[in-house]
């Protein structure tokens, strides 16, 4: 397990470092009271014990009662630094309110020159006040304690059968931890690892990915969620059992136990012992009952291709499978005030550092106060039998869909009244609506994406590619916006061809007759992924063939930016028109039939270069095609430099030195390898400067120096050794670094890597979504 590494500070996230200190000091509360409680019953029975004069459990009890009121002491020491901590975070946050205001205030009044230097001023106290946020945070973190979690087996009914051999990768951060089982005759199971130790971190969650190992080459992955880590502050070690799959078929079951403070604890006598529920050799002292682990967002097998790109949450097209808002007066709450309102919100932290998310900001005030507006223009009233069948339909298919899955819309919300008894359109109650049910969940779905790339801005250092990305699709975002306050002030009913909506589809051939197939007589904003998947699916997979299935789900994922799980699954996204658009103009597309044919080569690339067989390795790689050198085939090659294989490592060097020459494609290559050196995986990391390496890349000299000197290990070494290798500009800049003279050899550098025997490349090739 590796341990914590020092990340780039970002914009402080205050919701959710409240959320996690609330946890915390209620679990330290907790411990403080068990620990009493325990306390108060051991003097209690060494009182019973003197008054019986059994002398011989004196010294036992005074022993026990010594060391869990020294424990008591370090947690009440604990608890006050987390709450000085916390109020210096607040003051700060204050502090950085304040100047964030005066920032706004200089900018609606520029031009004097006072102003200007009160803006100046005002940035940099922000900037200033956001990195003490960030240090009170890391301070904060290290106050976590840590959590040790034992393996106590699968959970699977009839699901589990013996022979089966399954691995379990559960990561937290940058901490890994992998596991090999297998069941036995009698339900009994055996792992290679069965206990491990983790830090928490206050933005990450915990990810477990169960995969069945039917054969050394077929592996299905039976599920892949993630689990809220902030429940488990509690006082006493407890089961958790996490649902794996969509059904709770397969449940993975955990012993977790949170020790706030370093050292030993004492363990509390309050809690009699339970048997393990998974397997009958087993046995727990001190374990509470299990409980389901709470889990934010599962997440779906992996896909052809690898991508880094962050999940963004998705909008079930269950509920939006009606046509546009009837005008029947039937409002139906979609999330859209909410989502509209948390974007605007978040967007305050950001506006005074990037002046280019002002665009953003000020289309979604306008297009809010469209909105709001539009409350005292309601649609025709209908009959109130009307909201009667609608309310009844709604509570028929709530009981049907009354579970929970990843998703925006509330699924308890209650049954849908006329707005008349709401106090009217224009009530501040009534739901935020563009007046189309599509159209609220289309931009719902673009609020939500906004926010998420929101995480990726604020980084304070020279690891700028996502962020740059992400600025990027915010600003195209804006675009999205705009047309959608047109939409509504036009009519968002009137029919409509896909070009008229967005004019530029027609400078994409198939563009528009795509959508147009996709929404038949539908509305046109969106459509379930299923369909837009079968719609290409019927153009498309002609000159395919067999790998239609694979290079279409491939090309929804794109457009989408996230990973799907099954076809035909409920709780599948939807495909809006806008993201079509964003994804055509954003990789500049002009024809999709081309684009697809395209596409097939870098899967082919792709799915080559995961192949175990160096044949087919270095086959693929003697000659690959242009089209199939893009961002996830590039990124494949540059992870075979890990490769202990030297054919297939002088390979993959080979095309990247090529690339070298080549001004267009090394562009495009060299974002690709500064945008590795931002991945979570170490392993990743380290691959990415070998690649800069190969691309002489003395562009990302400042990148490189920062991994020096803020990375762990193994990436420092990987950057000090690319440094080595971009020349004297390299040597100068380890030099600045204050790197011993020693390391800077005189002799000429090696024209490749030497080799370093790893497979975790191939681990992260095949667990990694593109």
């Amino acid at each position: 397990m590796s341990t914590r590494s020092i990340l780039p500070p970002k914009i402080p996230q205050t919701e959710r470092v409240d959320e996690v200190y609330n946890a915390l000091k209620k679990g330290l509360q907790s411990c403080l009271n068990v620990h009493q409680t325990d306390l108060d019953n051991i003097n209690k029975e060494k009182r019973k014990s003197q008054r019986n004069s059994r002398l011989g459990f004196l010294y036992e009890f005074d022993q026990q009662a010594k060391v869990i009121e020294t424990y008591i002491g370090s947690l009440k020491v604990h608890l006050c630094k987390t709450e000085e901590i916390y109020k210096a975070y607040l003051e700060k946050r204050r502090l950085r309110d304040k100047a964030n205001k005066v920032i706004k205030a200089c900018k609606a009044s520029p031009g004097s020159k006072e102003a200007k230097e009160s803006l100046a001023k005002a940035n940099n106290d922000y900037k200033k006040f956001s990195e003490h946020m960030n240090e009170r945070e890391t301070e904060l973190q290290k106050q976590l304690g840590e959590f040790s979690i034992k393996m106590k087996g699968l959970a699977g009914f009839a699901r589990l059968c013996a022979g089966d051999q399954y691995e379990i990768l559960i990561k937290f951060g940058r901490q890994r931890w992998k596991m090999h089982g297998s069941i036995e005759v009698n339900a009994k199971q055996t792992w290679d690892c069965e206990e491990m130790v983790f830090f928490p971190y206050i933005h990450e969650f915990i990810s477990v990915k169960v995969t069945e190992l039917r054969s050394l080459t077929n592996h299905v992955v039976v599920g892949n969620i993630f689990c809220e880590p902030k429940d488990l502050f509690a006082p006493l070690a407890q089961k958790v059992a996490v649902d794996i799959n969509e059904l709770g078929t397969i449940k993975l079951v955990l012993e977790v136990t949170w020790n706030p403070t370093p050292g030993p604890r004492p363990n509390p006598t309050l809690v009699p012992t339970s048997p393990d529920p998974s397997e009958g050799s087993r046995s727990g002292s001190d374990i509470s009952e299990p409980v389901p682990l709470p889990s934010p967002s599962p997440s779906p097998p992996d896909s052809p291709l690898p991508q880094n790109e962050p999940d963004i949450p998705v909008y079930t097209a269950e509920e939006v499978k009606a046509k546009c808002w009837p005008r029947d007066g039937v409002l139906v709450d979609s999330g859209l005030q909410d989502a509209l309102e948390i974007l605007i919100s978040s967007l305050d932290d950001y506006t005074g550092h990037f002046t280019d998310l002002q665009e953003l900001e000020d289309e979604l005030k306008l297009l809010q106060k469209t909105l709001k507006d539009g409350r005292s223009n309601p649609p025709p009233r209908m009959g109130t039998h009307i909201y009667e069948e609608v309310g009844q339909e709604n509570s028929r298919k709530r009981s049907e869909n009354n579970r929970n899955h990843v998703g925006w819309i509330n699924e308890d919300l209650p049954d849908q009244k006329s707005p008349l008894d709401n106090g009217g359109w224009d009530s501040p109650s009534t739901p935020l609506t563009t007046g189309c049910t599509r159209l609220d969940a289309s931009l719902v779905v673009h609020l939500k994406n906004c926010s998420a790339q929101l995480e990726h801005l604020g980084v304070f250092g020279p690891l700028q590619i996502r962020a740059t990305y992400a600025l990027d699709k915010l600003l195209r975002e804006a675009r999205v916006y705009k047309t959608i306050h047109h939409i509504i002030r036009d009519d968002p009913h009137r029919h409509k061809d896909p070009a008229e909506v967005i004019p530029e589809l027609d400078q994409c051939v198939g563009a528009s007759s795509l959508w147009q197939q996709c929404v038949g007589d539908d509305c046109l904003y969106c459509v379930s992924t299923e369909r837009f998947m079968s719609t290409l699916f019927t153009l498309y997979s002609g000159f395919l063939c067999e790998r239609a299935d694979t290079v279409l789900l491939c090309l929804v994922e794109r457009v989408l930016e996230q990973r799907l799980a099954q076809r035909g699954r409920r709780d599948e996204p939807v495909v809006t028109l806008f993201q079509l658009w964003n994804y055509l103009e954003s990789n500049g597309i002009n024809d999709v039939e081309s684009h697809i044919i395209a596409l097939a080569e870098e899967v082919d690339l792709v799915q080559n270069l995961l192949s175990r067989d160096q044949d087919v390795i270095t086959e693929t790689l003697h000659l690959p095609s242009e089209c199939s050198l893009k961002r996830e085939g590039l990124k494949t090659i540059a992870k075979l430099l890990t490769d202990p294989r030297e054919k297939v490592l002088a390979s993959a060097s080979s095309v990247l030195r090529i690339l070298a020459g080549q001004h267009k494609q090394r562009e495009q290559a060299l974002l690709n390898c500064l945008e590795m050196l931002e991945d979570d995986e170490v392993d990743t990391r380290v691959c990415g400067c070998k690649a800069l390496a190969c691309l002489k890349a003395t562009e990302s000299i400042e990148q490189l120096m920062y991994l020096c000197e803020n990375d762990n290990n193994d990436v420092q070494e990987a950057a000090m050794q690319t440094l080595l290798e971009l020349g004297d500009e390299g040597k100068t800049a380890l030099r600045r670094l204050g790197m011993s003279q020693d390391i800077i050899p005189d002799s000429p550098l090696p024209d490749s890597w030497p080799d370093r025997p790893s497979t975790s490349a191939y681990e992260h090739q095949s667990n990694t979504a593109y």
